[in-house]
Order: structure tokens, then C-alpha cells, then sequence
């Protein structure tokens, strides 16, 4: 049987949109990426439309001409549409309900597009302090609509998918990650938590700090930065922001410990990008999300409130962290390899008989891939 082409866009949020169809094709699938607008942070999809959402009223007419355009074009040009964080081709997703009807439709989500309401507060601890979550009726009545034409939402982690009605169809694709990208851009010289000699080095680097939870980051900074033994200091601490995505890595790759977050309750790409680098990375878990995780992640669970006697005792057993941190990479390799991530992805949308029923049976298949 012929295999099917792919679209995979219209956005590209965390490079996911362009590594899953650079997958693809290394694999022999007639897949493309597309995204609307540049994403300074991701590696680049193979057409950008360069747009600009956020702008004059002048711009907005033009994007909006500029996406009819782009619909003619490529709405019967696949046979699968396999769209991200709720972008597609046309304003609105008023293209859906054409697309549905002559080819197969999916909806990747990420985070943003889908973390909301009644279940976040239910869900996660920390609500209070993501008040954004908490309620936002646009996101809601637009992810309705969205369900009701795609065949498939696709979730790469159980945080996402408590989101999700009972009725929709789901695909468990976890996140994918381009080793080689990351080995091009940045390298360790010296392996984390391996020297007693230096201060431990720990590194933040938000994106957002609201959603990082970056006011309790500087607090707990200020004080381990003070701490010392023997007259020498314990940690050496720091926000770093402002950075491309390049030296974001290389900020990564120079540090011991790379904290993530501590509200949100998953692991995204930033802390792939750390376990890729062997450094040790600290991140809140919301515990019925870390339950369907494989059972050797080696990220450092953490939460607001523990943050300082966490990094207290890493100082205090060293080698032992250092051993978690060196067994980063080969979970990474395991788990969130792009190329067998894009292979397994194709056959979770074309061979619908075979498809994983939860987040923890899609892990368990990477070992077999």
C-alpha cells in the first residue's frame, strides 16, 4: 500500500511541527512542514509564511488574504492534515469541516492550547498562581469546535490529556527531540556534579516566568547563593533570559543543574534539551502525571517548596546525582529520538487497529521500535 502524504503545521511550537515531518521523510513518507509564522526558537519548518498575528489591522487583512491563498493551495495537496496547537488553514478553523470531509484530520496539542478550566484547578496544586488557566471561554468554545472534526487529538503526556472529553479519540505521540541539532549547538566539557571543588552551578531559563514559576526561583536563589562551607560558596545560581535557542543550549550544557519549572506539573522540550546534555534537571511532577512517565526518567522531581533542601541534598550526594545526570541522554535516545518518534506517529494515524490506549503503553512501545 502506498503510503499516505502529510502536512504537518500551521504552526510550529517547540520545533514539533517541523521535526515530525523531517522524520517522516528520512523514513520514505512524502511529508512537509509548514508554519505561518517564524518561530526564533525552533528549528525551522520547510515553508514559512511570515506572518505576523500579532500586529496592525492593515497586517491582519493581509495574513488573512495571505491564508485563503495558502488554503487553494494546499487544502487537497495531502492526504492527512495533521495540525498543531489549534492552528490550521484558515482563520477561525473554518477550513476544518472541508478537510474532514475529504481527508483524515488530527490536532496536535501542546499545552496552552488545551490546559484549562474546571480541571486545572481540580488537577493541579499550584492553580492559583496560573490564574490564565483558570478560565478562558474563547480557547474553550474553539477547542469544542475543533473536536467535532478531527478524528484524532494527539497528546504527548497524561497532563494534556485529562483535558481532553471522555468522546474524543485520542493518539499518544511523545515529544520528539533532534539529538544531532543539539550535539551541532552545544557540548558538555565536563561532567555535571563531578567536581567538589567548584560551586554547583544551577541555571533557570523561562521562557514565560509566570508559567515557570520563576518568583519562587529567585527567592530560593538568593538564599543558596549565600550558602557556603568552609568559606567557599555551595551554588552558584542564575536567571538567564534573552537568549536565542543556541545559547539557551549552550547555557545548559555549561551548568550542573538546569531547573525547569514548578507549577505546570510535566516535562517539555527544555528539559529534553538538559537530559540530551547530561545535566542534571529539576522539575515539578504532578504525581498523576510522573505515574504514567517510564520509571527511569532520571529528572529530579521538585516543587516550590522543596526547591532548597532538594538542591541541599544533590550537594550532599554528589556522585550519585552525577550517575542520574550521565543517564539522561541514553532516556532521551530511548524515549523522545525524532526519526522513530515520526515512524511511530505515521502508524499510530495509519494503522488505527494498533494504536496505544494510554501515555504509558506509547513509552513502553519506543523500547520495541
Amino acid at each position: 500500500m502506498q503510503a499516505l502524504s502529510l502536512l504537518s503545521g500551521m504552526t510550529n511550537t517547540a520545533s514539533q511541527a517541523a521535526l515530525l515531518a523531517q522524520g517522516m521523510r528520512k523514513a520514505g513518507i512524502d511529508a512537509k512542514s509548514f508554519s505561518w509564522e517564524e518561530n526564533p526558537y525552533a528549528i525551522s519548518c520547510d515553508k514559512i509564511f511570515d506572518m505576523h498575528f500579532l500586529s496592525s489591522m492593515l497586517n491582519k487583512v493581509s495574513n488573512a488574504q495571505k491564508m485563503y491563498r495558502a488554503y487553494t493551495e494546499l487544502k487537497d495537496a495531502f492526504d492527512i492534515y495533521y495540525f498543531h496547537s489549534g492552528s490550521s488553514l484558515l482563520p477561525k478553523n473554518k477550513d476544518l469541516g472541508y478537510l474532514s470531509r475529504h481527508h483524515r484530520l488530527f490536532m496536535e496539542f501542546h499545552g496552552t492550547d488545551l490546559r484549562q478550566g474546571k480541571t486545572f484547578v481540580d488537577t493541579n496544586p499550584y492553580y492559583k498562581e496560573l490564574p490564565q488557566y483558570i478560565s478562558n471561554t474563547k480557547l474553550i468554545k474553539k477547542n469544542k469546535h475543533i473536536f467535532s472534526f478531527i478524528e484524532a487529538a494527539v497528546v504527548h503526556d497524561k497532563e494534556l490529556e485529562l483535558y481532553l472529553p471522555d468522546d474524543v479519540e485520542r493518539l499518544y505521540v511523545p515529544l520528539r527531540i533532534n539529538l544531532e541539532y543539539i550535539d551541532s549547538q552545544a557540548k558538555r566539557l565536563r561532567p555535571a556534579l563531578e567536581t567538589s571543588e567548584d560551586p554547583i552551578k544551577v541555571v533557570h531559563i523561562p521562557s514565560k516566568r509566570n508559567t515557570k514559576g520563576s518568583a519562587f526561583v529567585l527567592d530560593a536563589f538568593e538564599k543558596l547563593n549565600e550558602m557556603k562551607v568552609s568559606g567557599k560558596r555551595l551554588f552558584e545560581c542564575m536567571l538567564l533570559e534573552d537568549l536565542n535557542h543556541a545559547e539557551c543550549l549552550r547555557a545548559i550544557a555549561e551548568a550542573d543543574i538546569y531547573l525547569d519549572q514548578l507549577l505546570i506539573g510535566s516535562y517539555g522540550v527544555a528539559a529534553l534539551e538538559a537530559m540530551s546534555l547530561n545535566t542534571l534537571c529539576l522539575c515539578y511532577l504532578n504525581p498523576i502525571v510522573a505515574e504514567e512517565y517510564p520509571k527511569n526518567l532520571p529528572l529530579v522531581q521538585v516543587d516550590k517548596d522543596n526547591l532548597i533542601e532538594v538542591l541541599k541534598a544533590i550537594a550532599l550526594e554528589r556522585e550519585s546525582y552525577a550517575k542520574r545526570a550521565r543517564s539522561g541522554r541514553k532516556f532521551v535516545e530511548c524515549y523522545h529520538e525524532y526519526k522513530k518518534l515520526s515512524l511511530y506517529a505515521y502508524r499510530q494515524i495509519t494503522q488505527s487497529n494498533k494504536r496505544c490506549r494510554s501515555v504509558q503503553e506509547a513509552f513502553a512501545q519506543q523500547i520495541k521500535e
